[in-house]
């Protein structure tokens, strides 16, 4: 169902992005940023590469603050 409601949601409008208001959003942002094209997509990349990174230091700390219970092993 869910990709029902999304098929005809982008099949709304002939265009992917009203052209205007990509514009003004673009123009805004850089504006506001003031900082290049490349910039931004480098600092996009360094963001979705950091994420799972993250997610993964995480589960490390937690694995060394609180071990598993020790089964002994066959002595």
């Amino acid at each position: 169902m869910p990709w029902s409601i999304l098929g005809s949601l982008a099949r709304h409008h002939g265009e992917a992005v009203d052209p205007d208001l990509f514009e003004r959003i673009k123009d805004l942002l850089d504006s506001v940023l003031v900082v290049g094209p490349w910039t931004i997509v480098a600092g996009l990349g360094v963001l979705i590469l950091l994420m799972p990174v993250s997610v993964v230091v995480f589960y490390l700390v937690q694995r060394r603050r609180h071990p598993g219970p020790r089964v002994p092993g066959p002595d």
